[in-house]
């Protein structure tokens, strides 16, 4: 019998005491592994986007490169021009590649049609929002205006004709 303060405890009382301490360690340790694992999973599902904070906003620092809204539901690529056409009378999704290249998509990522970019069920991944025309006007002022804004989002090279920017927004 071992005495603790007023109580006693048997042997077998400090074996399951032990038992259970080294259960409940063992449940800790367990679901800090399931946690890690189940971050690397979300990781492949979702994985974590390149951001530029840019004034007091912050906005993806890479084109949207996306197949499925934001609740799964697949957006119907547009293969052709004709198929991109015809989206937009039936009033439906699309996206294609630039020059419907696939591979501009890994340049250019994913262009969308206005059905897509409106639709309800989010193109933007969790956690972000396409921006709306005061979130542009924000931007574009705080780049020194409409003009200066497009010099500073576009990349130092690449561009036809020479056309380059200075990418000074970080874009």
């Amino acid at each position: 019998i071992i005495y603790f303060s007023t109580m006693s405890y048997t042997l077998l009382d400090v074996l399951m005491l032990a038992l259970l301490f080294i259960a409940v360690i063992s449940i800790m340790h367990l679901h800090s592994r399931l946690g890690k694992i189940i971050k690397a999973i979300d990781y492949l599902k979702f994985p974590p986007t390149k951001e530029v904070k840019i004034g007091q906003q912050v906005w993806m620092a890479e084109n949207l490169n996306v197949e499925k809204f934001r609740n799964g539901d697949p957006i119907p690529q547009a293969q052709s021009a004709e198929d991109w056409v015809a989206a937009d009378n039936n009033k439906q999704p699309a996206w294609c590649y630039y020059d419907n290249d696939p591979s501009n998509g890994m340049k250019y990522g994913k262009l969308y049609n206005w059905f897509a970019v409106n639709d309800s069920r989010g193109l933007a991944p969790q956690g972000w929002h396409i921006p709306n025309s005061n979130e542009w006007e924000q931007f574009t002022n705080y780049c020194g205006g409409i003009d200066s804004a497009c010099s500073k989002m576009k990349s130092k090279s690449g561009w036809c004709n020479n056309e380059n920017g200075s990418n000074e927004s970080g874009f």
